[in-house]
Parts: structure tokens; C-alpha cells; sequence
């Protein structure tokens, strides 16, 4: 097989990765084969397996870019000066939650793709990935009991707080589509109320 060039594989990847959110974004990753991706930016099916392993490897390497920039946006919102704490933390989780579910990658994953995709993808890039979404609560909640936001709680649990709301949303289809809205407005005011000092 023909090398690329270093200039052919920086636009090839570019190429993958903005067709793989378009596809992954219509059809989910069970529906969108490697074929599609290599045909949409004009390489063969065995070119692709040199930039990534499998179709799977793709698609989370887009779905920790769109995290990454969620993460970014959302502590750019949090704790504002001469707002309310408390309506600050709900409109930070109401924020996030609206997020996942306009991202269509993120709302793919929600509908049940994560469940395959931690069969597929290897063992350690799922460990380390978790491990960074650990850092980045624990690091969010033990920034916001320094500044006096938090009440004294232990960190670790308030960041599994944070954790189960969007586990929550993740699998909303188990919750019942009538009361879901409902339900999500009453845990962030109860969390808001107990967690955030007066």
C-alpha cells in the first residue's frame, strides 16, 4: 500500500474525523461502516486501519473531543459573579443536560450505543477515559468547596452526585418520557438546595 505523506495524513484524519461526525451523527456507529468513512474521504478500507484501529476507535475519539469542548463550555458558565449560587448549579446541570441531548453524537451514545462500545473498544483506553471524567469532577467540586460554594461534603460523593444525574440522562429512556423532565427538575433543585452553601 502506498504511503501518505505527512500533509495527506493530516488532511486524511481531518477528513475522518469531520465525516465520521456526520455519519455517527445520522446513523450511530452500529449503522456506519468502515466503508462509508473511507469512501466519503476517497482512501481504501485497509488505508483506514493505518490512522485508526477500528471504526469504534473513531467514533470516541470524537466523542472525548465533543466532551472535552462540553467540559470547557460549561466551567466558562459556572459560579458567575452576581449570580446566585444556587440557581448558578442548576442552571450548570440543566446546561449540561440540554447539551448532551442537542450533541447528536452525544445523544447517540445516549441511545444505547455506550453499551457497545465498551464491548469493543480495549480495556485500558476505557479506563483511562473514566479516569479522566473522575479528575475533571473531582477537580470541578474540591475548585468550587475552595471558593466556599460547596458545603463540606466528602468530594468523591458529590462528584458521583454529578455523576448519576447524567448517568440518569444517559439511560432517560428508562425513566418513562412523562415523568423524566420532572423527575430531572426535582433532583437538581434537591441537589442544588443541599449542596450549595447559603
Amino acid at each position: 500500500m502506498k504511503g501518505f505523506s505527512k500533509r495527506e495524513r493530516e488532511i486524511i484524519q481531518k477528513g475522518l474525523f469531520e465525516k465520521g461526525k456526520e455519519l455517527f451523527g445520522q446513523f450511530g456507529i452500529k449503522k456506519t461502516s468502515v466503508e462509508d468513512l473511507t469512501k466519503a474521504v476517497g482512501i481504501s478500507k485497509g488505508a483506514f486501519y493505518s490512522f485508526y484501529n477500528s471504526k469504534e476507535e473513531l467514533f470516541f475519539t470524537i466523542l472525548e473531543h465533543y466532551e472535552s469542548e462540553f467540559r470547557e463550555q460549561l466551567l466558562k458558565e459556572a459560579f458567575q459573579e452576581g449570580v446566585d449560587p444556587k440557581d448558578s448549579l442548576k442552571r450548570f446541570l440543566k446546561k449540561a443536560i440540554v447539551m448532551m441531548e442537542e450533541n447528536p453524537i452525544l445523544d447517540k451514545f445516549r441511545k444505547g450505543e455506550m453499551e457497545y462500545l465498551l464491548r469493543k473498544l480495549p480495556e485500558e483506553k476505557l479506563m483511562e477515559h473514566f479516569g479522566d471524567e473522575d479528575d475533571f469532577f473531582l477537580q470541578f467540586v474540591e475548585e468550587q468547596k475552595r471558593r466556599g460554594v460547596f458545603k463540606d461534603y466528602d468530594s468523591k460523593a458529590i462528584s458521583g452526585i454529578f455523576k448519576m444525574i447524567f448517568f440518569v440522562n444517559m439511560n432517560k429512556d428508562g425513566f418513562g418520557e412523562e415523568s423524566y423532565d420532572e423527575m430531572i427538575e426535582l433532583v437538581v433543585d434537591m441537589v442544588s438546595t443541599y449542596l450549595v452553601n447559603e
